[in-house]
């Protein structure tokens, strides 16, 4: 037994010093190669159609109307997060109050309105492969599930709602071009 306390001491010895040493390691940054979308005021459009709320005031349904550069056209994207984490918030720009882009609470069918905020109106804003310029919009309270257009009667504007995304499907891609404010 006495001569294993020397070992004993001299392992731990090198234990503490061993983790010492780690602990001063430096560690690279993790790095992405997969584009990020900026924080800015944008245009957020599908095709020729762009996301347009009927009215700028509290609990308006969001529809996709014509895209003709309207102020009610234009959307504050914000990125919050972490540098492993990003999210980004949505809000309609101009003077209205805080309205947030979200899911509408409690439905089946997530067709999304403009609000005060009624819990996380985060989105994960991804790069659609191999599209350029093409995102996708998923939301975070709605378990990852896309924003898409959907079309429920001719005679109306086209509809949007959180579903799960389905690759190839261009009713899931979104455009965000920059509104230049």
């Amino acid at each position: 037994m006495k001569q294993l306390t020397p070992l004993l001491l001299m392992a731990v010895a090198c234990l503490i010093a061993g983790n010492a040493f780690a602990q001063t390691k430096k560690v690279p940054a993790v790095t992405t190669s997969e584009p990020q979308l900026a924080a800015g005021t944008y245009f957020i459009i599908n095709g020729n159609v762009a996301i347009t709320p009927e009215a700028p005031s509290l609990g308006q349904n969001v529809f996709l109307k014509p895209f003709r550069r309207s102020g009610l056209q234009k959307w504050v994207v914000a990125k919050g997060g972490t540098a492993k984490n990003i999210s980004y918030t949505i809000k309609l720009s101009g003077e209205a109050e805080d309205l947030w882009f979200q899911p509408f609470p409690g439905s089946s069918d997530r067709t999304p309105i403009i609000s005060y905020k009624e819990g996380n109106v985060s989105y994960k804003i991804t790069p659609v492969p191999g599209k350029a310029g093409l995102w996708y919009i998923k939301s975070i309270k709605s378990s990852g599930d896309a924003l898409r257009s959907y079309l429920s009667d001719a005679a109306l504007p086209l509809e949007m709602r959180f579903e799960p995304p389905e690759e190839g499907n261009a009713k899931f891609y979104w455009k965000f071009e920059p509104a230049g404010e």
